[in-house]
């Protein structure tokens, strides 16, 4: 029951752009620290 509800929240919070731009950034920002 509780995984059901944790993949259904999950995928909601996946299906909100803004999710991706911040993973994207937070990407970026790891990205060039360990450049």
């Amino acid at each position: 029951m509780i995984t059901i509800l944790a993949r259904r929240e999950l995928r909601s919070l996946f299906a909100a752009p803004a999710t991706w731009w911040m993973l994207a950034l937070l990407q970026f920002i790891l990205g060039w620290f360990f450049l």
